[in-house]
């Protein structure tokens, strides 16, 4: 039973993992990416799998557990219902505060080309007013002479 329930959560991590790299694109990947018919073979077996070794493991609960132990199939799904829910909450939680990491790094990145951009703005016209006062002072010397 061990071997099943570790199957089963790589499985699901694998899709959700595939799930997450197809909502994405990353352009400094080298290789070539899988071709969408690749990622939609290979999440399909993986969920024909996962399907199949739910089934496996119902019979399993079922028919081969001694009956001291009762309909502990049903009691295996109501709290694997119960754990999915605060695993999918807790994952609910983390993508939150992953997107609003983000949100805020841009924040900071917007900011300092905004800066950037303003102290470029007082630099060229500083440079150009000293440029400007150069060639007044080379105007009156040519003019006047002093």
């Amino acid at each position: 039973m061990g071997n099943f329930f570790t199957a089963h959560e790589d499985l699901q991590i694998g899709i959700r993992e595939d799930q997450k790299k197809a909502k994405t694109v990353d352009k400094t990947t080298i290789k070539k990416p899988q071709s969408l018919n690749q990622q939609a073979l290979d999440r399909v077996l993986a969920q024909r799998r996962m399907e199949q070794m739910e089934i496996e493991l119902r019979e399993t609960l079922i028919y081969h557990s001694p009956p001291e132990l009762g309909a502990v199939y049903t009691d295996f799904l109501a709290m694997r219902k119960v754990i999915q829910d605060e695993q999918e909450q807790a994952r609910a939680e983390q993508d939150k505060i992953e997107r609003q990491r983000e949100w805020k790094r841009r924040q900071l990145i917007d900011s300092l080309q905004d800066k950037a951009l303003y102290i470029a703005a007082v630099f060229f016209v500083v440079v150009y007013m000293m440029v400007f006062a150069y060639v007044l002072v080379l105007d009156r010397q040519t003019r006047w002479g002093f």
